[in-house]
């Protein structure tokens, strides 16, 4: 009997230790399903939310990511809106999904371990994981052409892998797309070799002036794609513009001034329909006096063709008052004045109004889109009630309203000085508004103050050609600049323009950081004077190759200019543009000799030829010069010499 009670328990023993330790290995192997399929959901996610942040940073904008494949994934699917990833388990197929803003393409390994995928912003709305092997040069083309005319630009468009892409081609989208015509490039090309798409845009008589802009998207193999963005700036045609500026828009405020209420006066010039100047001037008249009094410009100053502008009047005496505004565009020529009735009321009593908005202003008063911009105002009620201001607030392009703060602390009397910081905003025209209300509850008028962001700098380099289609010469700097980066952490982002569309103003010089200049014209004064009166606001000019040829006698330089034909340069001076290279030095900068331009003139250079008389490389007043004229030989110390010097004028114009 005792013999069979032990055995009956090592059997219960037994049979307890099976069902614990398959319910530990039950338990384990679910937990550990469970941490992959989390780890699946976060992958996906991920993957998600980095192709939208990528797709809303703009066309070619790329990035990269780093992400964790759990082990166990059979399949990632990244297409459509959606991406999706299968996990592998003891009980089958478990899918994740994660949806995306913008249609995507492309590969993702599905290997265990961390991964580093780059993401890229293609046209049409759709985001690329993985490469894209096409490179398109420049990224913004602008063309400026005047109504019923055409002009011609080009894409370069560079195979940057090391295999043959096929199935190239070229397509136009965008509001611009009617007037824009592309040559398709080969249909396949070599590794890092590069193909032409000759851009022609005709614009038709009809068209009004403007700008207007479409992109250029090279298509090939292995989902490679880049794009241009192209600007047509439409001009007026029929010669000499002779009519002033439209007046529209005139309002005041506040709605129902008394006598005792201070009034402004808004207004809004326009000359995109009547010749597209510049507008320099608005001014106010009162009652038909003949006196007309200057208006501020709501952006801080009058520099395009619209403008808001505002005038501050004061309190008049009650009754109806006229109000006339008209405005003048730069060549003087006088809009039609428009005009607006002022319904003056008598003062009222007790306090039933609310405080008027004075003083409506913007911190930095031009911002740009890098600008952290604040409003301030001052609420006044001394001459609507006398009563405490109890609050203010201020809205943005008509958003929510956001309180404002006293600039002493707190809101405690008849006058407050207010401030809001309300951040940074995209380039264009923008608008904001103040109201304020009593300690009584009488709410004031909103005030509205209209001012332009601009970007800046549009690029940090204008490449200047002698025609639309460069010269064999002009694009070897082209391409150099386009396919190497700076050395001092600068962009090298750059548009390209005619000599014809500066002198024409077609192109804005002061739109850029600095100009560089492959070639010069014999004989181009007014060329020459742009370039100076460039000069003279800091930015750099620089002479590349030919371009010294004319281009520095052109620009009051001294006029010795000649060629020597060799493959090397020799420091001069401990300098900036020398820094890491032994004085007197000989260093060879390219592979064969070639011509290179120097003139003597020039006292203060760097680098030169093979006597100290020959500079080649030279900084002087708001210029830098660089002779080489074959920059596709040089060598790695070619390569140095040349980008120190357009870093030099990056580094030393406006930021």
């Amino acid at each position: 009997m005792r013999g069979q009670s032990s055995t009956e328990f090592m059997l219960v023993v037994a049979l307890g230790l099976v069902f614990i330790a398959s319910l530990y290995f039950f338990t384990s192997s679910f937990s550990n399903e469970n941490v992959r399929l989390s780890q699946a959901r976060d992958t996906a996610d991920k993957l998600a939310s980095s192709a939208d942040y990528a797709g809303s940073l703009g066309e070619g904008a790329s990035i990269k990511v780093a992400i964790n494949i759990p082990e166990g994934i059979s399949l990632i699917n990244v297409s459509g809106n959606r991406v999706q990833l299968r996990l592998s388990t003891q009980s089958g197929q478990s899918d994740v999904f994660s949806n995306t803003r913008y249609s995507i393409l492309g590969s993702v390994p599905t290997s265990a371990g961390m991964h580093e995928i780059t993401i890229t912003r293609l046209s049409n709305n759709r985001v690329l994981f993985g490469r894209s092997y096409l490179s398109c040069s420049p990224r913004q083309i602008s063309l400026a052409v005047a109504q019923g005319n055409s002009s011609q630009s080009a894409a370069i468009i560079t195979n940057t892998a090391n295999f043959t892409l096929t199935s190239l081609s070229v397509s136009i989208s965008g509001e611009a797309a009617a007037m824009l015509s592309a040559t398709q490039p080969p249909s396949s090309l070599a590794p890092q070799a590069s193909a032409v798409s000759n851009i022609t845009a005709s614009v038709p008589p009809s068209k009004q002036p403007g700008a207007y802009q479409a992109v250029l998207s090279a298509t090939a193999s292995n989902n490679s794609e880049c794009s241009s963005v192209i600007t047509i700036f439409v001009t007026r045609a029929g010669g000499e513009d002779i009519y002033g500026p439209a007046t529209t828009s005139i309002s005041y405020f506040p709605s129902f001034p008394n006598t005792t209420t201070a009034i402004t006066v808004n207004a809004t010039g326009n000359d995109t329909l009547y010749g597209n100047s510049t507008i320099i001037s608005c001014q106010l008249e009162l009652d038909y006096s003949g006196i007309w009094m200057e208006m501020a410009a709501a952006d801080g100053s009058f520099d395009s063709p619209v403008e808001r502008a505002t005038l501050l009047i004061g309190t008049l005496p009650a009754g109806n008052r006229t109000v006339r505004v008209r405005c003048i565009d730069w060549i003087g020529n006088v809009g039609a004045p428009s005009s607006i009735t002022i319904s003056v009321l008598p003062p009222t009593s007790p306090d039933s109004q609310g405080p008027v908005v004075q003083s409506l202003s913007l911190s930095p008063p031009a911002p740009n889109t890098s600008s952290i911009i604040s409003v301030s105002a001052i609420a006044n009620d001394t001459a609507t009630g006398g009563s405490n201001i109890k609050m203010c607030e201020a809205s943005v392009d008509g958003g929510s309203w956001l309180n404002m703060s006293a600039t002493d602390g707190n809101y405690s009397s008849p006058v407050e000085q207010v401030t809001r910081t309300i951040g940074s905003l995209p380039r264009g025209t923008h608008n904001v508004s103040v109201r304020c209300s009593d300690v009584i509850g009488n709410n004031g008028t909103a005030s509205t103050l209209w001012f332009n962001v601009t970007s800046g700098y549009k690029k940090n380099i204008l490449i200047i050609t002698a025609s639309s289609t460069p010269t064999a010469a002009e694009s070897y700097w082209i391409n150099w600049i386009a396919n190497r980066t700076s050395n001092e952490s600068f962009s090298w982002a750059y548009d390209l323009a005619t000599q014809a569309a500066i002198t024409s103003n077609a192109t804005n010089l002061s739109d850029y950081r600095i100009a560089a200049l492959p070639s010069s014209p014999a004989s181009n004064p007014a060329l020459w004077a742009a370039l100076n009166a460039y000069r003279s606001t800091g930015n750099f000019v620089v002479l590349l190759g030919q371009g010294m040829q004319y281009g520095v006698p052109g620009m009051g330089v001294g006029s010795s200019i000649s060629t020597q034909s060799t493959n090397s340069l020799v420091p001069r001076v401990s300098h900036y543009i020398t820094s890491g290279f032994t004085v007197g030095t000989t260093y060879t900068i390219q592979t064969a000799s070639s011509t290179i331009y120097y003139s003597t003139n020039i006292t203060t250079n760097v680098l030169s030829t093979t006597t100290s008389t020959r500079a080649v490389v030279a900084a002087g007043a708001t210029f830098v010069t660089h002779g080489s004229t074959r920059p596709d030989t040089f060598n790695a110390n070619g390569d140095t010499f040349a980008r120190r010097v357009i870093d030099w004028a990056l580094l030393n114009s406006p930021n």
